[in-house]
């Protein structure tokens, strides 16, 4: 049965590319990508750099990094810090901040756990391998992307530049169910 399922896809491929004429190279005409922020943001630079490489022959089947590479990787207190200060900006509690050891915070996270319904639980449980994933060395390499598109004059932004403008439409939208 199988054998003559793919035979008769095949036959039909072949029957649909002899029926139709070669179809012309996608688009046949120009494509308006419209960005609703700001030049000079991430979303800016990704659709830019989406657009300008969507023309490139030699870059089908590459993948670009649009990420921070390890010069400007974020440090994790100062990523904390002005999220704090932004919560703060727009007027939302901003809790003490503790810090404990991690064997501490994960035998904790145990004891309160036993204490938890069954849903929550599950979510918490997720916390020792995500705290794990941060403790490790992590670092993503662009610079081979930062090259290709600065060919085409964009440049890719620092974390600095487009947090504040992220973080502050999550901040400003209306709570979910409310």
């Amino acid at each position: 049965m199988r054998t003559l399922l793919a035979a008769t896809s095949i036959a039909a491929v072949i029957a649909l590319g002899v029926a139709f004429p070669a179809v012309a190279a996608y688009p046949e005409k120009p494509v308006t990508v419209v960005v609703p922020f700001p030049p000079g943001g991430s979303t800016d630079t990704v659709a830019r750099a989406l657009a300008w490489s969507s023309g490139q022959p030699d870059l089908v089947g590459q993948i670009l990094h649009l990420c921070a590479g390890p010069e400007h990787s974020t440090p994790l207190v100062a990523l904390q810090d002005e999220v704090r200060r932004l919560f703060a900006v727009h007027g939302r509690r901003v809790p003490p901040r503790l810090s404990l050891p991690a064997g501490l915070f994960t035998g904790a996270l145990g004891l309160a756990s036993r204490f938890m319904d069954e849903k929550t639980r599950r979510a918490v449980g997720t916390l020792p391998i995500f705290l794990e994933y941060l403790a490790s060395a992590q670092r993503f390499e662009n610079a081979r992307t930062q090259a290709l598109l600065a060919r085409a004059g964009i440049a890719v932004p620092d974390w600095e530049n487009y947090l504040g403008t992220v973080l502050g439409a999550y901040l400003n939208a209306p709570a979910r169910g409310a």
